[in-house]
Protein backbone atom coordinates (compact mmCIF):
# COMPACT_ATOMS: atom_id res chain seq x y z
CA UNK A 1 0.00 0.00 0.00
CA UNK A 2 1.56 3.14 -0.98
CA UNK A 3 -0.30 6.16 0.45
CA UNK A 4 1.51 10.03 0.45
CA UNK A 5 -0.89 12.30 2.23
CA UNK A 6 -1.96 15.11 0.11
CA UNK A 7 -1.68 17.92 2.28
CA UNK A 8 1.00 18.66 5.06
CA UNK A 9 2.04 16.11 7.49
CA UNK A 10 -0.80 15.42 9.84
CA UNK A 11 -0.79 16.93 13.52
CA UNK A 12 -3.44 16.52 16.24
CA UNK A 13 -4.69 17.78 18.98
CA UNK A 14 -6.32 16.99 22.19
CA UNK A 15 -9.67 17.74 23.25
CA UNK A 16 -12.05 17.59 26.69
CA UNK A 17 -14.82 19.20 28.27
CA UNK A 18 -15.94 19.63 31.46
CA UNK A 19 -17.85 17.07 33.14
CA UNK A 20 -18.09 13.77 35.59
CA UNK A 21 -16.62 10.29 34.49
CA UNK A 22 -18.23 7.02 35.04
CA UNK A 23 -17.91 3.70 33.33
CA UNK A 24 -14.98 2.97 30.95
CA UNK A 25 -15.88 6.15 29.03
CA UNK A 26 -15.33 9.91 29.76
CA UNK A 27 -18.85 11.43 29.28
CA UNK A 28 -17.32 14.77 28.79
CA UNK A 29 -15.29 13.39 25.27
CA UNK A 30 -19.48 13.28 24.37
CA UNK A 31 -19.95 16.36 25.16
CA UNK A 32 -18.00 18.02 22.22
CA UNK A 33 -20.21 16.22 19.82
CA UNK A 34 -17.82 14.34 18.01
CA UNK A 35 -14.51 11.48 19.01
CA UNK A 36 -12.52 13.44 16.06
CA UNK A 37 -12.62 16.31 12.88
CA UNK A 38 -10.15 16.04 10.53
CA UNK A 39 -9.19 19.38 8.58
CA UNK A 40 -6.36 20.42 6.34
CA UNK A 41 -3.17 18.83 7.68
CA UNK A 42 -4.57 18.30 11.11
CA UNK A 43 -7.10 16.68 13.03
CA UNK A 44 -8.62 16.81 16.43
CA UNK A 45 -9.57 13.74 18.76
CA UNK A 46 -11.03 13.70 22.29
CA UNK A 47 -9.61 12.58 24.90
CA UNK A 48 -10.55 9.05 24.90
CA UNK A 49 -9.27 9.06 21.58
CA UNK A 50 -5.82 9.87 21.72
CA UNK A 51 -5.27 8.77 25.90
CA UNK A 52 -6.80 5.50 24.70
CA UNK A 53 -3.57 4.66 22.54
CA UNK A 54 -3.45 4.80 19.04
CA UNK A 55 -5.94 2.69 17.44
CA UNK A 56 -5.79 2.11 13.43
CA UNK A 57 -9.17 2.20 12.30
CA UNK A 58 -10.21 5.50 14.13
CA UNK A 59 -6.68 7.23 12.65
CA UNK A 60 -7.62 5.54 9.85
CA UNK A 61 -10.55 7.22 9.10
CA UNK A 62 -9.19 10.42 10.44
CA UNK A 63 -6.54 10.22 8.22
CA UNK A 64 -8.44 9.23 5.25
CA UNK A 65 -10.52 12.82 5.61
CA UNK A 66 -7.52 14.30 4.41
CA UNK A 67 -8.65 12.64 0.69
CA UNK A 68 -12.27 13.05 1.38
CA UNK A 69 -14.03 16.03 2.82
CA UNK A 70 -10.26 18.25 2.44
CA UNK A 71 -8.68 17.37 -0.96
CA UNK A 72 -12.16 16.36 -2.42
CA UNK A 73 -15.72 17.75 -1.48
CA UNK A 74 -19.02 16.84 -2.64
CA UNK A 75 -21.24 19.55 -4.28
CA UNK A 76 -24.49 19.45 -3.15
CA UNK A 77 -26.60 17.06 -0.57
CA UNK A 78 -26.67 14.12 -2.47
CA UNK A 79 -24.18 11.84 -1.27
CA UNK A 80 -22.73 14.19 0.66
CA UNK A 81 -22.41 11.73 3.67
CA UNK A 82 -21.67 8.65 2.36
CA UNK A 83 -18.84 10.61 0.13
CA UNK A 84 -16.75 12.02 2.96
CA UNK A 85 -17.41 9.40 5.91
CA UNK A 86 -18.38 6.31 3.62
CA UNK A 87 -14.98 6.48 2.08
CA UNK A 88 -13.30 7.78 4.91
CA UNK A 89 -14.33 4.87 6.75
CA UNK A 90 -13.39 3.05 3.55
CA UNK A 91 -9.84 4.11 3.78
CA UNK A 92 -9.76 2.37 7.08
CA UNK A 93 -10.32 -0.68 6.28
CA UNK A 94 -8.09 -0.75 3.59
CA UNK A 95 -5.33 0.60 6.00
CA UNK A 96 -6.57 -2.52 8.77
CA UNK A 97 -6.30 -4.83 6.40
CA UNK A 98 -2.83 -3.76 5.27
CA UNK A 99 -1.43 -3.53 8.59
CA UNK A 100 -3.89 -5.69 10.53
CA UNK A 101 -4.32 -8.46 8.31
CA UNK A 102 -7.70 -10.16 6.81
CA UNK A 103 -8.50 -11.46 9.76
CA UNK A 104 -9.75 -8.25 11.37
CA UNK A 105 -10.20 -6.95 8.38
CA UNK A 106 -12.85 -9.18 8.93
CA UNK A 107 -13.77 -8.30 12.94
CA UNK A 108 -14.30 -4.58 11.59
CA UNK A 109 -17.19 -5.48 8.39
CA UNK A 110 -18.70 -7.62 11.00
CA UNK A 111 -18.55 -6.41 14.12
CA UNK A 112 -16.29 -3.31 14.42
CA UNK A 113 -12.91 -2.44 15.11
CA UNK A 114 -11.58 -3.24 18.62
CA UNK A 115 -11.54 -0.22 20.86
CA UNK A 116 -13.38 1.43 17.81
CA UNK A 117 -16.58 0.66 17.79
CA UNK A 118 -19.33 -1.74 18.10
CA UNK A 119 -21.76 0.00 15.29
CA UNK A 120 -19.36 0.76 12.86
CA UNK A 121 -19.78 -2.56 11.54
CA UNK A 122 -22.63 -4.41 9.61
CA UNK A 123 -23.80 -4.74 13.33
CA UNK A 124 -24.55 -0.90 12.67
CA UNK A 125 -26.27 -0.92 9.38
CA UNK A 126 -28.44 -3.69 11.00
CA UNK A 127 -29.26 -1.91 13.56
CA UNK A 128 -30.76 0.71 11.79
CA UNK A 129 -32.99 -1.47 9.75
CA UNK A 130 -34.39 -3.54 12.30
CA UNK A 131 -35.14 -0.34 14.66
CA UNK A 132 -36.89 1.33 11.78
CA UNK A 133 -34.45 4.00 10.59
CA UNK A 134 -33.17 2.62 7.48
CA UNK A 135 -32.60 5.33 4.96
CA UNK A 136 -30.67 5.49 1.15
CA UNK A 137 -26.93 6.09 1.18
CA UNK A 138 -27.40 8.56 -1.11
CA UNK A 139 -29.78 10.76 0.57
CA UNK A 140 -29.14 13.69 2.58
CA UNK A 141 -30.68 16.44 4.82
CA UNK A 142 -30.18 20.08 4.53
CA UNK A 143 -29.25 20.44 7.94
CA UNK A 144 -26.97 18.40 9.85
CA UNK A 145 -28.30 14.95 10.16
CA UNK A 146 -26.09 12.66 12.70
CA UNK A 147 -28.51 9.86 11.62
CA UNK A 148 -26.81 10.61 8.33
CA UNK A 149 -23.42 10.60 9.31
CA UNK A 150 -23.18 7.76 11.07
CA UNK A 151 -24.96 5.62 8.72
CA UNK A 152 -22.55 6.64 6.20
CA UNK A 153 -20.26 4.89 8.83
CA UNK A 154 -21.71 1.52 9.38
CA UNK A 155 -23.47 0.59 5.97
CA UNK A 156 -21.26 3.41 3.59
CA UNK A 157 -18.33 1.86 3.60
CA UNK A 158 -19.59 -1.46 2.58
CA UNK A 159 -21.41 -0.42 -0.25
CA UNK A 160 -18.01 1.20 -1.23
CA UNK A 161 -15.91 -2.04 -0.27
CA UNK A 162 -18.85 -4.35 -2.19
CA UNK A 163 -17.83 -1.58 -5.53
CA UNK A 164 -14.64 -1.95 -5.18
CA UNK A 165 -14.51 -5.94 -5.40
CA UNK A 166 -17.19 -6.07 -8.28
CA UNK A 167 -15.39 -3.04 -10.92
CA UNK A 168 -11.70 -4.42 -9.24
CA UNK A 169 -9.84 -2.91 -6.38
CA UNK A 170 -7.30 -1.73 -9.12
CA UNK A 171 -9.80 0.22 -11.18
CA UNK A 172 -11.70 1.23 -8.01
CA UNK A 173 -8.39 2.69 -6.93
CA UNK A 174 -7.59 4.57 -10.17
CA UNK A 175 -10.72 6.11 -10.17
CA UNK A 176 -10.12 7.95 -6.88
CA UNK A 177 -7.02 9.29 -7.41
CA UNK A 178 -8.54 10.37 -10.87
CA UNK A 179 -10.90 11.77 -8.62
CA UNK A 180 -8.55 13.60 -6.17
CA UNK A 181 -6.20 14.83 -9.39
CA UNK A 182 -9.11 16.40 -11.17
CA UNK A 183 -10.70 17.89 -8.36
CA UNK A 184 -7.91 18.70 -5.77
CA UNK A 185 -9.21 21.55 -3.38
CA UNK A 186 -13.03 21.50 -5.53
CA UNK A 187 -16.16 19.76 -5.15
CA UNK A 188 -17.51 17.00 -7.32
CA UNK A 189 -20.68 16.19 -7.85
CA UNK A 190 -22.61 13.16 -6.78
CA UNK A 191 -23.37 12.13 -10.68
CA UNK A 192 -19.44 13.23 -11.41
CA UNK A 193 -18.28 11.15 -9.04
CA UNK A 194 -20.14 7.80 -10.64
CA UNK A 195 -19.10 8.80 -14.03
CA UNK A 196 -15.55 8.55 -12.94
CA UNK A 197 -15.97 5.41 -11.36
CA UNK A 198 -17.73 3.95 -14.44
CA UNK A 199 -14.95 5.05 -16.77
CA UNK A 200 -12.46 2.95 -14.94
CA UNK A 201 -15.12 0.02 -14.88
CA UNK A 202 -15.96 -2.24 -17.24
CA UNK A 203 -18.76 -3.30 -15.24
CA UNK A 204 -21.96 -1.58 -15.61
CA UNK A 205 -21.95 -0.09 -12.06
CA UNK A 206 -25.60 1.41 -12.92
CA UNK A 207 -27.33 -1.38 -10.82
CA UNK A 208 -24.83 -0.85 -8.10
CA UNK A 209 -25.57 2.67 -7.55
CA UNK A 210 -29.21 2.32 -7.76
CA UNK A 211 -29.06 -0.89 -5.31
CA UNK A 212 -26.31 -0.04 -2.36
CA UNK A 213 -26.77 3.96 -2.62
CA UNK A 214 -30.05 4.78 -3.63
CA UNK A 215 -32.66 2.12 -2.48
CA UNK A 216 -32.50 0.90 1.05
CA UNK A 217 -32.06 -2.57 2.68
CA UNK A 218 -30.00 -5.26 2.74
CA UNK A 219 -30.26 -8.94 1.03
CA UNK A 220 -30.08 -12.01 3.59
CA UNK A 221 -28.70 -14.67 1.60
CA UNK A 222 -28.02 -18.64 2.15
CA UNK A 223 -27.46 -21.61 0.59
CA UNK A 224 -28.69 -24.96 0.40
CA UNK A 225 -26.77 -28.09 -0.91
CA UNK A 226 -26.72 -31.67 -1.65
CA UNK A 227 -23.99 -33.93 -2.62
CA UNK A 228 -23.89 -37.12 -5.00
CA UNK A 229 -20.46 -38.98 -5.20
CA UNK A 230 -18.33 -35.97 -7.47
CA UNK A 231 -21.60 -33.71 -8.32
CA UNK A 232 -22.41 -31.37 -5.41
CA UNK A 233 -26.30 -29.18 -6.24
CA UNK A 234 -26.09 -25.96 -4.64
CA UNK A 235 -29.25 -23.54 -4.34
CA UNK A 236 -28.40 -19.68 -3.50
CA UNK A 237 -31.39 -17.86 -2.09
CA UNK A 238 -31.77 -14.52 -1.02
CA UNK A 239 -34.48 -12.50 0.39
CA UNK A 240 -35.44 -9.22 -0.96
CA UNK A 241 -36.19 -8.48 -5.05
CA UNK A 242 -34.14 -6.11 -7.00
CA UNK A 243 -30.45 -7.18 -5.97
CA UNK A 244 -28.24 -8.16 -8.22
CA UNK A 245 -25.80 -10.13 -6.17
CA UNK A 246 -21.49 -11.42 -7.04
CA UNK A 247 -20.00 -12.73 -4.48
CA UNK A 248 -18.12 -15.77 -3.91
CA UNK A 249 -19.00 -19.19 -2.95
CA UNK A 250 -16.86 -21.26 -0.58
CA UNK A 251 -16.64 -25.11 -0.58
CA UNK A 252 -14.89 -26.21 2.60
CA UNK A 253 -14.24 -30.25 2.46
CA UNK A 254 -14.14 -32.48 5.36
CA UNK A 255 -9.95 -32.86 4.56
CA UNK A 256 -9.58 -29.11 5.60
CA UNK A 257 -8.81 -27.96 2.29
CA UNK A 258 -11.28 -25.21 0.45
CA UNK A 259 -12.14 -23.74 -2.90
CA UNK A 260 -13.81 -20.64 -4.07
CA UNK A 261 -15.36 -19.08 -6.90
CA UNK A 262 -17.58 -15.91 -7.46
CA UNK A 263 -21.30 -16.86 -8.20
CA UNK A 264 -23.96 -13.83 -9.26
CA UNK A 265 -27.21 -14.39 -9.22
CA UNK A 266 -30.16 -11.61 -8.93
CA UNK A 267 -33.39 -14.04 -8.46
CA UNK A 268 -34.83 -14.73 -5.51
CA UNK A 269 -33.48 -18.47 -5.43
CA UNK A 270 -30.60 -19.95 -8.23
CA UNK A 271 -29.37 -23.31 -8.90
CA UNK A 272 -25.52 -24.16 -9.34
CA UNK A 273 -23.94 -27.88 -10.28
CA UNK A 274 -20.17 -28.05 -8.70
CA UNK A 275 -18.38 -30.93 -9.71
CA UNK A 276 -16.09 -32.36 -6.83
CA UNK A 277 -13.83 -34.96 -6.14
CA UNK A 278 -13.66 -34.71 -2.32
CA UNK A 279 -16.35 -35.12 0.52
CA UNK A 280 -17.94 -31.59 1.22
CA UNK A 281 -18.31 -30.28 4.50
CA UNK A 282 -19.94 -26.80 3.80
CA UNK A 283 -20.70 -24.33 0.73
CA UNK A 284 -21.64 -20.83 2.08
CA UNK A 285 -21.88 -17.93 0.59
CA UNK A 286 -19.44 -14.84 1.40
CA UNK A 287 -18.58 -16.19 4.90
CA UNK A 288 -15.63 -13.87 5.26
CA UNK A 289 -18.35 -10.57 4.41
CA UNK A 290 -16.16 -9.34 1.80
CA UNK A 291 -19.51 -7.88 0.23
CA UNK A 292 -23.02 -6.74 1.21
CA UNK A 293 -25.06 -8.53 2.85
CA UNK A 294 -26.49 -10.22 5.93
CA UNK A 295 -27.48 -14.03 6.87
CA UNK A 296 -30.78 -15.82 8.58
CA UNK A 297 -28.16 -16.16 11.98
CA UNK A 298 -27.05 -11.97 11.65
CA UNK A 299 -30.81 -11.33 11.39
CA UNK A 300 -31.77 -13.49 14.22
CA UNK A 301 -29.31 -11.74 16.58
CA UNK A 302 -30.34 -8.23 15.76
CA UNK A 303 -33.90 -9.02 16.25
CA UNK A 304 -32.88 -10.02 19.82
CA UNK A 305 -31.15 -6.89 20.43
CA UNK A 306 -33.15 -4.56 18.91
CA UNK A 307 -34.40 -2.77 22.27
CA UNK A 308 -30.35 -2.84 23.42
CA UNK A 309 -29.35 -1.31 19.96
CA UNK A 310 -32.44 1.16 20.34
CA UNK A 311 -30.56 2.60 23.95
CA UNK A 312 -27.07 2.01 23.29
CA UNK A 313 -26.85 3.59 19.76
CA UNK A 314 -29.91 4.95 17.47
CA UNK A 315 -30.79 7.27 20.55
CA UNK A 316 -27.50 8.17 21.14
CA UNK A 317 -27.78 9.81 17.70
CA UNK A 318 -30.81 11.73 17.84
CA UNK A 319 -31.68 15.35 19.95
CA UNK A 320 -34.52 13.65 20.88
CA UNK A 321 -35.81 10.06 21.59
CA UNK A 322 -37.79 7.87 23.52
CA UNK A 323 -37.27 7.17 27.28
CA UNK A 324 -34.59 5.01 27.23
CA UNK A 325 -35.28 3.89 31.13
CA UNK A 326 -38.78 2.41 29.63
CA UNK A 327 -37.14 1.10 26.35
CA UNK A 328 -34.96 -1.16 28.54
CA UNK A 329 -37.72 -2.40 30.69
CA UNK A 330 -39.55 -2.88 27.67
CA UNK A 331 -36.86 -5.47 26.26
CA UNK A 332 -36.21 -6.95 29.89
CA UNK A 333 -40.26 -7.65 30.04
CA UNK A 334 -40.14 -9.42 26.67
CA UNK A 335 -36.86 -11.38 26.65
CA UNK A 336 -35.91 -13.85 24.05
CA UNK A 337 -35.72 -17.42 24.82
CA UNK A 338 -33.83 -19.11 24.67
CA UNK A 339 -31.28 -16.05 25.44
CA UNK A 340 -28.64 -17.00 22.58
CA UNK A 341 -27.22 -13.90 22.53
CA UNK A 342 -26.63 -12.20 25.58
CA UNK A 343 -29.87 -9.80 25.62
CA UNK A 344 -30.60 -9.73 28.88
CA UNK A 345 -27.09 -9.06 30.07
CA UNK A 346 -26.65 -6.58 27.76
CA UNK A 347 -30.30 -4.58 28.98
CA UNK A 348 -29.23 -4.86 32.18
CA UNK A 349 -25.68 -3.80 31.82
CA UNK A 350 -27.12 -1.19 30.33
CA UNK A 351 -30.01 -0.16 32.56
CA UNK A 352 -27.21 -0.41 35.68
CA UNK A 353 -25.34 2.30 34.01
CA UNK A 354 -27.84 4.82 33.39
CA UNK A 355 -28.83 4.38 36.92
CA UNK A 356 -25.12 4.85 37.77
CA UNK A 357 -25.17 7.86 35.69
CA UNK A 358 -27.69 9.39 37.64
CA UNK A 359 -26.92 8.32 40.89
CA UNK A 360 -28.99 5.85 41.92
CA UNK A 361 -26.88 3.63 43.07
CA UNK A 362 -29.31 0.89 44.67
CA UNK A 363 -30.70 0.34 41.93
CA UNK A 364 -27.75 0.25 39.92
CA UNK A 365 -26.22 -2.13 41.75
CA UNK A 366 -29.37 -4.66 41.11
CA UNK A 367 -29.22 -4.16 38.01
CA UNK A 368 -25.47 -4.57 37.59
CA UNK A 369 -25.55 -7.68 39.64
CA UNK A 370 -28.19 -9.75 38.35
CA UNK A 371 -26.48 -8.85 34.43
CA UNK A 372 -23.28 -10.34 35.81
CA UNK A 373 -25.20 -13.35 36.61
CA UNK A 374 -26.44 -13.48 33.25
CA UNK A 375 -25.12 -16.96 31.66
CA UNK A 376 -24.65 -15.12 27.79
CA UNK A 377 -22.53 -12.11 28.78
CA UNK A 378 -20.70 -10.08 26.37
CA UNK A 379 -16.96 -10.50 27.28
CA UNK A 380 -15.72 -6.99 26.44
CA UNK A 381 -18.60 -5.67 28.42
CA UNK A 382 -17.99 -7.54 31.89
CA UNK A 383 -15.13 -5.96 33.16
CA UNK A 384 -17.03 -2.41 32.54
CA UNK A 385 -19.80 -3.66 34.26
CA UNK A 386 -17.43 -4.53 37.09
CA UNK A 387 -15.84 -1.22 37.40
CA UNK A 388 -19.76 0.56 37.18
CA UNK A 389 -20.49 -1.95 39.98
CA UNK A 390 -17.17 -0.85 41.55
CA UNK A 391 -18.47 2.40 41.54
CA UNK A 392 -21.79 1.97 42.60
CA UNK A 393 -20.66 0.06 46.07
CA UNK A 394 -18.42 3.48 46.40
CA UNK A 395 -20.85 5.94 46.55
CA UNK A 396 -22.77 3.10 49.01
CA UNK A 397 -19.89 3.21 51.50
CA UNK A 398 -18.70 -0.98 50.93
CA UNK A 399 -15.60 -0.74 50.57
CA UNK A 400 -14.20 -4.48 50.96
CA UNK A 401 -17.25 -5.08 47.73
CA UNK A 402 -15.67 -2.41 45.76
CA UNK A 403 -11.99 -4.22 45.93
CA UNK A 404 -13.91 -7.52 45.39
CA UNK A 405 -15.32 -5.70 41.93
CA UNK A 406 -11.88 -4.24 41.31
CA UNK A 407 -10.47 -7.92 41.61
CA UNK A 408 -13.36 -9.36 39.04
CA UNK A 409 -12.57 -6.49 36.74
CA UNK A 410 -8.85 -7.05 36.43
CA UNK A 411 -9.56 -11.12 35.88
CA UNK A 412 -11.92 -10.55 33.13
CA UNK A 413 -10.22 -8.13 31.47
CA UNK A 414 -6.89 -10.63 31.27
CA UNK A 415 -9.19 -13.21 29.60
CA UNK A 416 -9.62 -10.59 26.56
CA UNK A 417 -7.19 -10.73 23.19
CA UNK A 418 -7.94 -6.47 22.64
CA UNK A 419 -8.51 -4.17 26.30
CA UNK A 420 -11.76 -3.36 26.92
CA UNK A 421 -10.66 0.43 28.51
CA UNK A 422 -12.36 -0.83 32.18
CA UNK A 423 -8.59 -1.22 33.30
CA UNK A 424 -7.65 2.55 32.29
CA UNK A 425 -10.61 4.07 33.88
CA UNK A 426 -10.38 2.36 36.67
CA UNK A 427 -6.80 4.39 37.21
CA UNK A 428 -8.60 7.33 36.63
CA UNK A 429 -11.34 6.89 38.90
CA UNK A 430 -9.56 4.87 41.56
CA UNK A 431 -6.36 6.59 41.61
CA UNK A 432 -5.15 6.65 45.14
CA UNK A 433 -7.49 3.05 46.20
CA UNK A 434 -4.22 0.70 47.67
CA UNK A 435 -5.72 -2.14 45.56
CA UNK A 436 -5.77 -0.25 42.27
CA UNK A 437 -2.17 1.30 42.91
CA UNK A 438 -0.88 -1.89 44.48
CA UNK A 439 -2.49 -4.91 41.50
CA UNK A 440 -3.97 -2.80 38.81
Amino acid sequence: MNLQCPLRPVANSSLSGAGQGDGATKPESGQLGFTGASFEGMMFGDSNSIDGGFNLAYFGHEMSHQWWGNLVGISGREGSYVFHEGLAQYGSLQVVRELAGSALAKTYRLTGYPGYSDWMCMAGALAYSVTGYDRPLSSGSEAYSELDHTFANCKGFLAWETVARTMGRQAFSSALKEIGRSHRFLDITWDDTWKTLQSKSTVDLAPLRKQWFEKTGIPTVWTGWEQTASLVKVSLHQNKLGFRLKMPLVVRFKDGTSISKDVAFSELTAAIQLSVSKAVLSVDLDPDHETLHSTPELDAQMIDLKEFARVDFIFGLMSEHPDSEATLKSGLAHLPRPDKFGTEFLLRFTLGGIYRGAGKNVEAKAELERALSCPVRKAEFVPIAYLRLARAYEALGDLPAVERCLNAMASAEATLKFPSGALARAKQLFPDHPFVSSKL
